[in-house]
């Protein structure tokens, strides 16, 4: 199939010196390239993405910078295959896949050292449609005392499983770095993340509906991770000479993680931390 992509870039200066914009935009169409039993160059694909970024500086010490970038990705069957291009499973798999991200960072210069925060906001969700009817129907005409289904002929035509998954994350960092050229440079920050995981699939038959049947064949019910992570460091380089330099630093981190397997099942939790110093010399010769 033929692909094409198209993009665009729009700068805006918005206050000369102090307000500025900057927009850019891509759309791209993917031509397949694998064959299957359904058809020739299946896996066509489509991709559009848009990001905004704003630059504010107010003063010469205080800036602030915005960015936001949506992406949507859609694939009209897998990109697995043999090494001639051909996949022999019957069916399609459609997917998606959209994200959408938010950052902000504000920086601020004492002087003495420079103070950056960066809050962050990421939001995604993915979903896939595989097409199982080869294998449900013949599975529904195995007789229950085997492990099937035990349904007549004709009862299911058609079966598809949709896999369906979210994703967010909320960060922020706080970070103060030393300014100057002296023999002394230093950071001290922290970091906070915040992530929320969820998955789930389902089945759909026809004529005969999922709902019908002694059991949903492909369907999982929702599980949901969770992680909330944060962390503090700090670290100094000392220049003893032009070409030797000491380093000391230390890391804590905890992370608080969970799992449930099915929406009312029971939730089960672990916490892991860690204190991490370190000592190094450098040469440089």
């Amino acid at each position: 199939s033929e692909s094409y992509r198209t993009e665009g870039v729009l700068n805006l200066p918005l206050a000369q010196g102090v307000f500025a914009a900057r927009i850019a935009g891509v759309y791209e169409e993917a031509g397949g390239w694998i064959d299957t039993p359904d058809g020739a160059d299946a896996n066509d694909a489509t991709t559009s993405h848009l990001r905004a970024k704003l630059r504010f500086e107010p003063t010469d010490a205080l800036s602030f910078s915005f960015l936001a970038m949506t992406q949507t990705m859609e694939e009209d069957d897998s990109t697995l295959s043999d090494e001639d291009g051909f996949n022999p499973a019957p069916g399609r798999a459609p997917s998606r896949d959209e994200f959408d991200v938010f950052n902000l960072v504000a920086e601020y210069d004492f002087g003495f050292a420079t103070l950056l925060s960066s809050t962050g906001r990421i939001d995604r969700e993915t979903s896939v449609a595989i097409d199982q009817s080869d294998f449900t129907i013949g599975f529904s005409l195995v007789p229950i005392a085997f492990g099937g289904l035990g349904l007549a002929p004709g009862d299911i035509t058609e079966a598809v499983v949709f896999s369906e998954g979210q994703f967010e994350r909320f960060s922020q960092e706080f970070r103060l770095t030393s300014n100057g050229d002296g023999p002394l440079n230093w950071v001290v920050g922290g970091t906070y993340i915040d992530d929320e995981r969820q998955g789930s699939s389902f089945s759909v038959t026809s004529p005969t509906p999922t709902s019908a049947l002694v059991f949903d064949l492909f369907g999982a019910p929702t599980t949901t991770n969770t992680s909330e992570f944060w962390t503090i460091y700090a670290q100094g380089d000392y220049a003893l000479t032009d070409a030797v330099t000491v380093s000391l630093g230390a890391r804590y981190f905890e992370d608080e993680r969970s799992v449930q397997a099915a929406p009312g099942a029971p939730v089960r939790s672990a916490t892991f931390d860690s204190f991490n110093p370190r000592l190094n010399l450098t040469w440089d010769y």
